[in-house]
């Protein structure tokens, strides 16, 4: 009995010691990461390709020490850890009325253009498959071809697009804002649509084509799933207001903070348990905390939040990246060792008794590379047939039609990350490595490729929008986005886009804002003090740096930039 005690109590030091070393190697590596990515992008480098390169050097040396465990991508821990900063900055950040402004055309992008992204890479992949492109020559394919669903999942997953290193490019350069706004809500909404795709095409099966009935069950699911997410991020952003009114927290920034973050992860849990999606759950609930929420806290808090969640969202986007370059290198050893295995026991054989495992592992080996290469140039064909048309049917309501520049740099904004990486890591199949190497070799093309194009092509198309002489840089904000000078612009209303949203405005000044924003300045107040016009969320409301805050002058006269009452 003391013998086996001792050897538990030995093993959990062990574990500890084990687990100590590892957090040690991982702060020191994500200060180096952080150095690294500002250093890139002082260089016009883009800092998701930065970390993905200092990830693979870990990955590297973690493979040499004997340590994989650092470099093995988790699909929970990204999902439930680095994922949630940041969607929920992403909403928090977000100008309300520009993306609302937008809301049908970004729609558009996010429904129908994932589902028909979906549909052109699956039937492509399906039809390539099936007439015998990826075989081996012995019988063996890289997916299985007898039915469509692997190669729809893999064309579902691999059609999230990443709002992360697109978004940080356009925002370095000043995009103009109505491209932004576009890029930004296609990016995070499509993500989760993603999502829901592939895990309804998970439970329908190959029986939901053997029998397309089965289908329209997946609509109505879909359609349930979105409406659920949409509700419990509204539910979840209502309760939390109406705790902040009824317990005084005005003493305790840091408690407020907690809340607002605490408010936005719950609704995230909340909704990836009752099988809804917690990507729309958490920016909706992020959306509402920037409107709503900020007012009713203290002015400490209010003027900390952005910058805080800021720095949390950055942490985990430099995290994702890094993550992603680690265990590319780890997998990619992993495949080489099995497929060096299968040509040892082939050369063993000497061609008298080859096993057949052995030349189907080594056949389809070789295969695997020419169907990577071929799915990265079909993702990419699949941008160009997607977006092109739907910027045709979004311009039959748009007032301001989307140029042919903008559908060219929507083009090469289409890069795919650390969402798509993670779905293809989690997909039950015994053909994942063929989906997890063509997704990894789309996430490096798209993220090295067209993020060092960007920048330059947005600059060739004259689509970056410079910042106003006269306001100096350290008032921009520093949340997500384009400069709030600029938050005005870029608005695109039809007669009854711009009837609904004054039915809004009255209904938020009215009953939303005085119920759900405690003290909320109104409209004719904001407009009086605020010649920018009204903060509509926390993007166009951070705080200017004391250096630079006008100070007006005990002169009780009119001064140029002042208003007074």
């Amino acid at each position: 009995m003391h013998q086996v005690r001792r050897t538990q109590d030995d093993d959990d030091e062990e574990i500890h010691e084990v687990l100590g070393v590892d957090l040690v190697v991982l702060s020191f590596f994500l200060v180096v990461l952080i150095a690294v990515s500002v250093s890139a992008e002082a260089r016009h480098i883009p800092s998701s390709a930065a970390s993905i390169v200092l990830g693979s050097l870990l990955g590297i040396a973690a493979h040499l020490v004997g340590a994989d465990r650092l470099a093995t991508f988790d699909e929970e821990l990204f999902l439930y850890l680095l994922l949630p900063p940041v969607i929920f900055e992403a909403g928090f950040s977000l100008s309300a009325r520009s993306f609302f402004s937008n809301l049908a055309t970004i729609l558009t992008f996010a429904i129908p253009g994932t589902m028909l992204s979906t549909f052109v890479i699956g039937c492509t992949v399906y039809t390539a498959g099936r007439a015998g492109w990826f075989g081996d020559g012995s019988g063996g394919d890289v997916l299985d071809f007898d039915s469509p669903l692997e190669p729809f999942i893999f064309g579902a997953l691999v059609s999230a697009t990443d709002p992360v290193a697109t978004l940080s490019i356009m925002q370095s350069t000043n995009a103009d804002p109505t491209l932004y706004h576009i890029i930004f809500g296609e990016s995070v909404l499509n993500d989760a649509v993603a999502i829901v795709m592939v895990r309804i095409l998970t439970k329908l099966g190959t029986d939901g084509f053997r029998h397309p009935i089965h289908f329209l069950g997946g609509v109505v699911q879909f359609l349930l799933v979105s409406i659920g997410s949409v509700g419990i991020g509204s539910i979840s952003s209502a309760a939390s207001a109406a705790l902040l009114k009824l317990v005084d927290t005005s003493h305790h920034p840091a408690y407020e903070l907690s809340l607002l973050s605490l408010f936005g992860y719950c609704s995230y849990c909340a909704a990836e348990a009752t099988d809804c999606s917690g990507i729309v759950a958490l920016f909706i609930t992020g959306v509402l905390v920037g409107r709503y929420h900020v007012f009713a806290v203290s002015d400490a808090a209010r003027a900390a939040a952005p910058l805080a969640f800021k720095a949390l969202a950055h942490l985990a986007e430099s995290a994702v990246f890094a993550y992603m370059g680690a265990n590319l290198f780890v997998t990619t050893s992993r495949r080489r060792a099995t497929d060096a295995d299968a040509d040892a026991d082939a050369d063993t054989h000497n061609g008298a008794d080859i096993d057949p495992a052995s030349s189907a592992a080594a056949g389809v080996s070789h295969s695997l590379t020419f169907f990577v290469v071929f799915c990265v140039t079909v993702v990419l064909l699949a941008r160009v047939v997607v977006v092109l048309p739907l910027c045709a049917v979004a311009n039959l309501w748009r007032s301001e039609p989307i140029s042919a520049r903008m559908s060219c740099a929507m083009i090469f904004a289409g890069l795919r990350g650390a969402i798509a990486f993670a779905l293809a890591s989690n997909v039950r199949s015994e053909h994942r490595q063929a989906i997890v190497a063509a997704t990894v070799g789309t996430v490096i093309f798209t993220t090295f490729v067209l993020g060092s194009v960007t920048r330059p092509l947005l600059q060739m198309l004259h689509l970056t929008v410079s910042s106003s002489p006269n306001v100096p840089t350290a008032t921009l904000p520093a949340a997500k986005g384009p400069p709030a000078q600029l938050l005005g612009q870029g608005l695109s209303t039809s007669r009854m886009t711009a009837r609904v949203s004054a039915c809004f405005e009255t209904l938020d000044e009215e009953l939303l804002k005085p119920v759900f924003g405690s003290a909320v300045p109104s409209r004719r107040e904001t407009r009086r003090a605020n010649t920018d016009g009204e903060p509509d969320s926390m993007s166009e409301m951070m705080p200017l740096s004391p250096a630079v805050v006008p100070v007006a002058p005990p002169d009780p006269a009119p001064t140029p930039g002042f208003v007074t009452t």
